[in-house]
């Protein structure tokens, strides 16, 4: 065959010569199916041999012809164009090919073998399908490597039964579309000669099979011999692992097909052999099936809670396996039982893992969840190399790393240099100059890095041939430049990782890396549903939705504006005239800094590239024309246009998001824009409190996310147990797309109503109104466009506009209960009325049920989206009722609110709205939260001392959050604390490795031993003491006023309240209470409020804890007051008894006040400051003396100038807990105790640093 050939135009029938293509061929294995058999000819067979036989003529599945080895490679779904290859000539054959297409896509294939006289037609037992390519494209130039690159599609399907009629026709429709190298095909339920059967029929020519019990189970992995080998290693009945390379590429990794018992015991099995595998081999590794199996509450709906054992089951196997789930996208769940709405459950149980080292190959890969054909479950499509789409050019980005480099100060002052006034300019000049920079002189990190070992390579091999001192020298010195290099590496992988936490020296570039690729592979879209429901999976598609639905979003829709509006009239909150007048002013140098410094230096910068650490470093160099363009923005009142450009990213909201809606848009302004916002946020955030109603708790100094948690908790248990005439209702409002959709002209009439200046109105409007927006979808910018409405997430001042704008709709609520069209409810006789709580865009809303209610929460819900531009999503809202409401009007108030109504609000700022009783399970989140954010795979990659540092930055505050106003389960605090234990000491690869220190140890402050972690249970009571001492020192907060209300009106706090029934928040305080009480000491003023006895006044502690004996009924209420003279320097009256002489001596050295008018006051007894110490209450839950702190001896090991992973290793050598043989000897292993390096003495802790010859001479 010639070259010319690939250039004419080929009819159906092409005659081929058997001439050697031009073509590269890969290599053909002679491997086949492992399972069923192959009909591979002998390839050592003569032709004559052949010939005897040309009657006969064979074509095997693995594309045989004759005895000679041929390379099918299919270009194309043109018929026509079809290449037959021979890897070795053979003489006088010629070959006639006809295509055509057959049903479901398949291409058939009819062969005609001609030599000499003989002839012999034939078709082709195997589809073999095509693949596109562009027309017009150069065939003589193609290269068939790069086309077998291409088809990297792998295929895992449960079809519920290979027997079905419409199993074969499903197959080739899935295989036609998506063109696996791979299919998995799950729960078979057949093997035998009959599975052997139909998979003949399939377009695969491998396979393995694992077989069925009884008629149970079943697995077939089949793939395509001529794109990927493929070595079984071993199979079960609920896995089969397989060695894979695909032909185009250069590693192996290793492929394990699972389809998991439904039977829990067996999937115990299923998890081990997983365990055991993973301790064999450190391949790049992807399990993927049928795991029968969530991992959270999340990947359910309908149907029995989620068992956490079975969950903690196969996380805990594949954190052993250090597996990362690799996502999806497309519909959230792959399962469903297709009952009626009542009955419907659904559940993600297929799904795909990967491990570090996988990722590293295939960093790009991403699961698709297809559409449910004739199964009940989804395929899954996992593209291992997807197309990335035309390249676009990525944002400019300024790399910390450049700070390493010596040029770098003068390329940042040759940029500024005589451009002081002209900050737009600097910047561009500095842009264009630090990427010419950055190509001819910095270079590439790991370009450097390359040439560097390059060279070092080059010097070591001169050096083995002929050594010399220069060449010694040079060799430290690329060692050094090397080091170096590797440093780079790390801060430029963090810098991608997003990272907040950071050990410094800590070589963390592995784990940085892994990260930023979960933080990508997360963040990317693939596919995307469009308005019509229809699944969209090209790049050029996905933008186009994209950009036209934010367009949308952003624009205007016409609104009717009177100039007086009488919602408007009875707005009485405002500024005085000397809080405007502050905020009218120009900003000082330093003003300006303090904005600039409370910015994280690295966090994603905006369009110019430039992050607040930029500016912070060159400040003496870039300052001064930084200060000038602010003032002069306060002056003109108008933000340039080149400060406001906002690029957008999109977060997922939730896992597998479906539509646009399901990404958060995350504005990344520029750092001096944010200059320009944070100043006006420093002035304006300390004047809200006056003028934002308690109702909202948003963003506010003193109020927390907690206290409408509280709130909300405590309104719901009051409405559950309701009975009387008059019923409840709470609707938990959703507002959709609450910030994006807020008109401009709305927020300048809140600011003027608030008494905002003039001048500062016109400057926010500005910056709110002057932007140009871009998107940016999978790394590429989108063109720009100009919004007419919204605010953005991620500018520092939009907070605080939109909780101003939210007060409005405040405003309004409280009018209507004045005017007694809108009937508050309260959780008490006593307590304070509610009609509604914000925290920005999240409401609740209370009132009694009936249809006044509803036509008052109607208007004003209207007429607030009308002005506001917002929308209520009635489909997501939902509205409670108590018990007491009729079913009849139930139906009635819904219907007239058009919202739907249940009997579980679900979650609301991240806490469940617990309802009755203890649920058990109700946080078991928490502990999957966390088991999350201690993945695995980051065990291995980090050290000890920075597994610690994750603990502490990431996992530990997400527990406190959930822990502050709730008693978790010992279940669930149990979980946490195996979780970050087995964290911290790691696992090797076949099992947990020992824990040489013990928790109590571990979880002391370090002062006193320990690592300054926490016992989850004692870290609980500790911060729900917290809370009892926010109820006495905030006891004018609404969210206290109606606990003391309901359940402490008649006593003193330090005295509890009512025991039953109480809600799960006085509970929780009840938890709290204990440590609460212990740690509390009085100040002795008047003495009227202090128990003689019982309370904590004097040094020693309550007096009554020293006294044995009964006291009279009298004495038992004895006050300080009562029961101490004042007047003669403290003497003891009206006690029947002598007191012991130093508790006299104590009760005369307290200093009373002169002012018997004082009031006594708490204060902690365990803090310099008087003030709640959440250290010492954590002491005090665990038992122990907080005033032990100060007198340890621990504390120099932390506070040494060394590296953090010798800062563990001396606290090892402190506990005596390094795995020395003395001290696994102790620990029940049988081992040589005799030190490995002299021989002369046990292996302790103190002969090898100390006592062993050999250590001594080190």
């Amino acid at each position: 065959m010639k070259d010319e050939a690939w250039l004419t135009t080929p009819n159906p029938w092409w005659r081929f010569l058997s001439d050697r293509p031009a073509v590269p061929t890969p290599p053909v294995t002679n491997s086949g199916r492992s399972a069923i058999g192959s009909r591979m000819l002998d390839s050592e067979r003569s032709l004559a041999e052949a010939e005897t036989e040309w009657t006969l003529p064979v074509i095997s599945e693995r594309k045989m012809l004759q005895n000679r080895p041929i390379e099918c490679l299919l270009l194309g779904n043109l018929h026509r164009v079809k290449l037959l290859q021979i890897e070795e000539p053979v003489n006088n054959v010629t070959v006639l090919i006809k295509a055509s297409q057959g049903t479901m896509g398949i291409i058939k294939h009819s062969v005609t073998l001609l030599r000499g006289r003989l002839e012999r037609r034939m078709e082709l037992l195997e589809a073999w399908m095509l693949r596109d390519i562009e027309e017009g494209s150069s065939l003589s130039h193609f290269d068939a490597a790069t086309c077998l690159n291409k088809i990297m599609n792998i295929l895992i399907w449960n079809c519920r039964g290979a027997m079905k009629p419409q199993f074969r026709q499903t197959v080739l429709d899935l295989v036609a579309q998506h063109s696996p190298i791979v299919l998995v095909i799950t729960e078979t339920r057949l093997s035998g000669a009959k599975a052997d059967e139909i998979i003949e029929g399939l377009p695969f020519d491998g396979a393995a099979v694992a077989d069925t019990i009884g008629f149970a189970g079943g697995i077939w992995m089949l793939w395509r011999s001529d794109l990927v080998q493929m070595e079984v290693l071993a199979a079960t009945e609920q896995e089969i692992h397989a060695l894979i390379r695909v032909r185009s590429q250069t590693f192996n990794w290793l492929i394990s097909a699972i389809y998991a018992s439904p039977r829990f015991a067996e999937r115990c099995v299923l998890w081990e052999n997983l365990k055991m595998l993973a301790a064999l081999h450190n391949l790049p590794w992807a399990i993927m099936g049928d795991f029968n199996e969530v991992i959270s509450e999340e990947e359910k709906s309908g149907g029995n809670p989620v068992v956490p054992r079975r969950v903690n089951a196969i996380l805990d196997c594949m954190d052993t396996c250090q597996m990362m789930d690799l996502g999806f996208s497309g519909p959230k769940f792959t399962w469903s039982n297709k009952r009626e709405l009542g009955n419907l459950i659904q559940c993600r149980l297929d799904r795909c893992w990967a491990n570090p080292a996988w990722k590293v190959y295939f960093s790009e890969a991403n699961v698709t969840h297809l559409a449910k054909i004739n199964s009940d479950h989804c395929p899954l499509l996992l593209n291992l190399n997807p197309d990335a789409g035309p390249s676009s050019s990525r944002p400019f980005r300024f790399q910390s790393v450049w700070l390493s480099h010596k040029d770098f100060p003068a390329v940042v002052r040759d940029a500024w240099t005589g451009l002081e006034d002209n900050l737009e300019g600097a910047i561009s000049r500095f842009t264009t100059s630090a990427q010419k920079w950055n190509k001819e002189i910095f270079g590439n990190v790991f370009t450097r890095k390359k040439k560097i070992l390059n060279r070092l390579l080059g010097i070591q091999r001169a050096l083995a041939n002929r050594p010399c001192t220069f060449l010694i020298n040079l060799q430290d010195h690329i060692s050094e430049e090397y080091n170096h290099i590797l440093q780079l590496e790390e801060e430029l992988w963090a810098m991608k990782a997003r990272t907040n936490w950071i050990i410094f020296g800590e070589r963390n570039t592995a784990f940085f890396h892994q990260s930023t690729l979960a933080r990508r592979s997360r963040n990317k879209i693939t596919s995307i549903q469009d308005v019509n429901g229809n699944w969209v999976h090209n790049l050029e598609g996905i933008k186009e939705i994209i950009v036209a639905n934010f367009k949308k979003l952003y624009q205007l829709e016409q609104s009717y504006w009177p100039l007086e509006h009488p919602w408007c009239s009875d707005w009485c909150a405002s500024l005085s005239d000397e809080e405007a007048n502050s905020l009218d002013t120009i900003p000082s140098n330093e003003e300006i800094w303090r904005a600039l410094k409370s910015m994280k230096p690295y966090k994603a910068p905006g369009v110019d590239g430039l992050h607040a650490g930029f500016f912070q470093r060159f400040w003496l160099l870039v300052g001064d024309s930084v200060k000038k363009e602010v003032r002069e923005i306060f002056e003109r009142k108008e933000m340039p246009e080149f400060l406001n450009q906002t690029l957008i990213v999109l977060i997922p909201k939730q896992l597998g998001p479906e539509v646009v809606g399901h990404y958060r848009p995350i504005s990344l302004c520029n750092t001096v824009y944010k200059i320009v916002s944070k100043i006006l946020v420093h002035r304006l955030r300390p004047l809200l409190p006056s003028i934002i109603s308690p109702m909202q708790a948003a963003f506010l100094e003193g109020r927390r996310s907690a206290d409408n948690v509280i709130i909300a908790q405590e309104l719901i248990y009051s409405l559950k147990g309701r009975r009387g005439k008059d019923g409840f209702m709470i609707i938990k409002i959703d507002l959709e797309k609450a910030y994006d959709r807020l008109e401009w002209s709305f927020i300048r009439m809140v600011l003027v109503h608030f008494g905002v200046p003039d001048n500062i109105v016109k400057l926010i409007m500005s910056c709110v109104s002057s932007t140009t927006t871009s998107i940016s979808i999978n790394g590429s910018k989108m063109d720009p466009f100009q919004p007419s409405r919204g605010i953005r997430q991620g500018d520092p001042l939009s907070p605080y506009l939109f909780i101003m704008c939210m007060e409005f709709l405040g405003a309004q609520i409280a009018g209507l209960c004045n005017q007694k069209r809108w009937d508050a409810i309260k959780a008490s006789r006593n307590g304070p009325s509610f009609s509604h709580i914000f925290f920005a865009d999240d409401l609740l809303l209370f009132a009694k049920a009936n249809s006044k209610n509803c036509e008052a929460i109607l208007e004003v819900l209207d007429n607030f989206c009308n002005l506001a531009g917002q929308k209520v999503n009635k489909a997501k809202s939902r509205i409670l009722f108590s018990p007491n409401v009729a079913r009849r009007r139930k139906r009635r108030l819904c219907n007239k609110l058009g919202v739907c109504e249940t009997s579980d609000l679900g979650r609301y700022l991240g806490f469940p709205l617990l309802h009755q009783g203890r649920n058990g399970n109700a946080f078991n989140f928490v502990a999957e939260k966390i088991s999350a954010k201690l993945a695995g795979w980051k065990s291995r990659l980090l050290s000890r001392a920075g597994r610690l540092v994750l603990i502490k930055s990431a996992a530990a505050p997400i527990a406190d959050y959930y822990m502050q106003c709730h008693a978790l389960p010992i279940k669930v605090c149990n979980a946490i604390d195996k979780k970050m234990r087995d964290f911290v000491w790691g696992s090797n690869e076949e099992k947990k490795k020992m824990h040489m220190v013990n928790w109590q140890t571990v979880t002391q402050p370090k002062e006193l031993g320990g690592l300054g972690l926490f016992q989850t249970r004692h870290r609980n009571q500790a911060l729900l003491a917290k809370l009892c001492w926010r109820l006495a020192s905030e006891q004018e907060a609404l969210w206290a006023r109606m606990l003391i209300a309901k359940y402490m009106s008649t006593r003193r706090l330090t005295e509890g309240g009512r025991t039953l029934p109480c809600s799960r928040i006085w509970a929780a305080c009840k938890v709290g209470g204990p440590v609460y009480v212990k740690g509390l000491k009085w100040t002795v003023s008047n003495g009227r409020s202090i128990n003689f006895w019982k309370d904590f006044w004097l040094p020693c502690g309550p007096i009554r804890n020293l006294i044995e004996g009964p006291l009279t009924g009298d004495e038992e209420q004895l006050t300080v007051q009562q029961g101490v003279d004042f007047r003669f320097s403290g003497d003891v009256r009206r006690i029947s008894f002598e007191l012991p002489d130093q508790v006299l001596s104590l009760i005369k050295a307290v200093p009373f006040a002169l002012n018997q008018d004082a009031e006594d006051t708490l204060i902690w007894a365990f803090s310099k400051d008087g003030f709640f110490s959440l250290e010492s209450a954590y002491l005090l839950a665990r038992g122990s003396n907080p005033l032990n702190l100060g007198s340890s001896s621990m504390s120099w090991i932390w506070k040494a100038d060394t590296h953090p992973r010798v800062h563990f290793f001396l606290w090892l050598c402190s506990h005596n807990s390094l795995p020395t043989g003395e001290v696994l000897g102790s620990r029940g292993l049988n081992l040589n105790l005799l030190c490995t390096l002299c021989h002369q003495g046990i292996e302790s802790v103190d002969h090898l640093l100390r006592g062993c010859i050999v250590a001594q001479d080190f």
